[in-house]
Parts: structure tokens; sequence; C-alpha cells
């Protein structure tokens, strides 16, 4: 009877003695196939957390660990955690850490790391002793309850749990994480899109929190580089000044931000994007922090005079924020501008090795390839001011662009037209005077 209420067909009684008679490679096979092919419709064959414990009965390695990486049971999975747990396995945990199916399969409400646990409580005792491996790999599997992430990034029971050198594994996780990084995409729900989104306000919540340390600084840089930038009522400038951290000044040429530089960059993004399209940007670019003036110098539509001033300030730190800057890539003649500044930065500072030079190089190849349309030779291409706004502003510069176009076709092609009509002139002045001179030698003969 309790066969029968779980196999509705022949086809699923089959597949399922097939894989209990399957070699432990096939059965590994099969699992990792099934759990990449997202639009495989899994309860189609009812293979379920009967058939995963069955199979960890066989007590095979290799099955163990299919079903710890590619399981998509809680009970099947916990049970090769604890067994990892008991026999110090670290293959065993660290597959179900990385765990993605759980969390991936439909009407799941337990994700990792809570299934492998019976209670919180055990859950943070784990937390504390585990190493920083098994915590990175915990951090950076896009499946794990949000509530794990977000009691991290609030500094809750999460963050408390793990000393330093834990809490920098699990930002050496999260930067990788794919759930960091990704927009909202799901059904127009105001309520699931906050709850997205809370996420990385929480993250961006964090530079007033953590210690303010090299590591810490370092992988929040990294974190702030992928994030996707979702923050409200953020005072970048005011929140920047905790990260002013006075450095050591060395011989070495300045090639680049330091970290705390680096991350006062990112936070000053909020702000600087607020004045992008402004008319003050000569007054911005005497700000006294280097990290405002290369967010500046990678995001603003400069002029060639401000191009050149921000090399004359910062050197190569401006070379390097300028390469970046797709508003310079986009138009012909700020471009061969970098490209000057760049060969001048070598000549001066890089002891005539390429560094610049071929930094623009490889920037060039990589956007040709990307944005072919920019570097298409045009003798008279419509270039957009980046400081209009999108809609009329930009309608109204191509209108005028093209009427001045068709202008100048009509005024050439009244010119052709003159041309040939004056050509057709002379061609039947000349042959009147031929036809003439003709008739005359006739006439002069017959007399």
């Amino acid at each position: 009877m309790e066969q029968s209420k779980r196999y509705e067909s022949a086809e699923m009684l089959i597949a399922e003695e097939e894989l209990l008679a399957s070699s432990p490679e096939r059965v590994y096979e099969w699992f990792n196939r099934l759990s990449n092919e997202k639009d495989y419709d899994h309860y189609s064959l009812r293979l379920d957390e009967i058939l995963e414990n069955k199979l960890l009965d066989r007590n095979d390695s290799l099955i163990d660990l299919a079903i710890a990486r590619y399981g998509f049971y809680d009970d099947s999975v916990k049970r090769v955690f604890e067994k990892g747990l008991d026999v110090g396995s670290k293959a065993l945990i660290l597959s179900c850490l990385s765990n993605r199916s759980i969390g991936s399969r439909r009407y799941s409400f337990d994700h990792i790391p809570n299934c492998l646990f019976d209670d919180q409580e055990k859950m943070y005792a784990w937390l504390r002793v585990a190493n920083n491996l098994e915590i990175s790999t915990l951090f950076e599997n896009e499946t794990i309850n949000d509530s794990i992430i977000e009691s991290f990034l609030e500094c809750g029971e999460v963050w408390n749990a793990l000393d330093e050198d834990k809490q920098i594994a699990a930002f050496d996780g999260l930067y990788k994480n794919k759930r960091m990084s990704q927009e909202y995409d799901g059904y127009m729900d105001g309520l699931s899109e906050y709850l997205h989104n809370r996420m990385f306000g929480l993250a961006w919540s964090l530079v007033d929190k953590v210690p303010v340390d090299l590591r810490y600084a370092s992988r929040l840089v990294r974190l702030y580089e992928v994030i996707v930038d979702k923050r409200y009522d953020f005072d970048s400038v005011n929140k920047a000044k905790r990260w002013m951290v006075k450095e050591e000044e060395t011989d070495r040429k300045k090639i680049q931000l330091s970290y705390f530089e680096q991350l006062r960059f990112h936070i000053y993004k909020c702000d600087v994007n607020e004045k992008i399209n402004g008319k003050d940007t000569d007054d911005l670019l005497k700000n006294e922090d280097i990290a405002y003036r290369c967010c500046i110098y990678q995001r603003f539509n400069l002029t060639i005079e401000q191009m050149n001033k921000a090399y004359e300030v910062d050197k190569l730190v401006s070379i390097y924020a300028m390469l970046e800057n797709n508003r310079i890539w986009k138009n012909e003649e700020k471009r061969n501008e970098l490209s000057k500044l760049c060969w001048d930065a070598d000549s001066r500072y890089n002891d005539n090795y390429l560094d610049c030079a071929n930094s623009f190089k490889y920037k060039k190849e990589r956007l040709e390839k990307k944005y072919p349309s920019w570097f298409i030779e045009n003798d008279d291409p419509i270039v957009f001011d980046e400081d209009l706004p999108v809609n009329m502003g930009r309608l109204t510069q191509t209108i005028e662009s093209l009427s001045q176009k068709i202008f100048n076709l009509n005024l050439e092609l009244l010119e052709q037209m003159i041309r040939v009509e004056k050509e057709n002139k002379k061609k039947i002045d000349f042959l009147f005077v031929i036809t003439g001179s003709i008739l005359f030698i006739l006439l002069w003969k017959i007399i």
C-alpha cells in the first residue's frame, strides 16, 4: 500500500530500481546532471528522500559525495553532514555546505545551513568551531537562507558567533556569492522586491559597524565592487570620514588607491552619481580627497582640459581611473587624448616601461569587441552630449544634427546640378562650334 502511494507509474519504479542497481559513478553522474538541468522537473519521477536514503544505505563514499553535493532533500543531506562530522571528512562537510539543489528545489522551505541542524543553537555552536574554509564555502552558496546573511550583515547572532578570522572568511565567500550581485527579477511583488533589496542596504550599512581595520576595509572593497548598489538615506561624505585613515607615505610611485581610499571611492559613488549631470565639475575636481577625485575621473564626462588637469594633479592614479571611464572611450577625440596621456605617463613615471600604453591597448581591444559601434570611423558622427537628459534633450539634438546633415546634402546636390548644367552648356557650345565649322567648310567647297 505504501508503494502504491509513492509510485504513480511503472516508469517511476523502474527508474528507482535502475539507480539502486547502478554503479556509484553512474549515480554521481545522474545527480550531477539533474542538478544542472534547470528545466528538469524533478517531481515528474517522484525520486524522493526515500530513494536518496536507500542510496546512502549502500555506504559508498562516491554516492555519499553525490548526495552531499547534489541531494535534493534535507533529511538525506543532513545524514551525510552528520556522518562527515563524525568521521572528520572535510570533503563531505564542504560538499553539504556547497549544496545548491535543496535551495533550488520548489517548495523547499529550509535551506543550507539551517536544514543541517535540529535547532538554531546547534547551528550557532557549529559556527563557533567551524574552520575558515567551511565558513567561506557556506557564505559563497547563493541558496543559503537569507536570514543567515542578514544576521551577519546586521552584526547579529551569526556575526557574533564568528571570531574575527571567521568574519573575514565569511566576507571572502560573500563577495563571490551570486545573490549579492543579482538584481530582483521576480514577479511584480512589492514585498518580495523589498526583501530582496534589503540585503544590499544592510551590506552598505557595514561601513558604520565593522572595525576600521585594513583587513575589513579590503573585504568591503571586494564586496562593494560586485554588490547591487541599493542604498537609501546614505550620507556618503560623512560616512567616508570614518575611513579617513592616515597612512604611511612611501617613496614608491602611487599607481592605485590604497584599500582605505578604494573603500571611500565606493562610498562616494552614491554622492557622485547624484551630481553626474551637474555643471560644477571643476569645483568637484578640487576635492581634497583623492578617492573622491578618482570617482569623478572614472564616472564624469570630462573635457579634454579636465583630463589633462586630472593627470597633472594625480598622475598615474588618474590614468588608471580614466581608463575605466566609458564616457571617454565613446568619444574618439578624448580617446586619442587618453592614449597620449598614457604614453606620456610611461615616459615620465614608468621609466619607459609601457604599462599605461599596454593597459590602454588591452582595454581598447576588450571594448572594441563589446561595443564595436564606439569605434566605427565616421567623417561626421553624431556625438551625443552626455549631460543632456536622455529624453527630449537628446531627441532635440538628434533632430538638429539630422537637419544639418539634410541641409548639407541638399546644398551639395544643388552644387552638383549647377556643375552638371555648366558642363552640359560647355558641351553644347562646343558642338555648335564644330557643327558650324563643318557647314562652313562644305559651303566653301561647293562654291
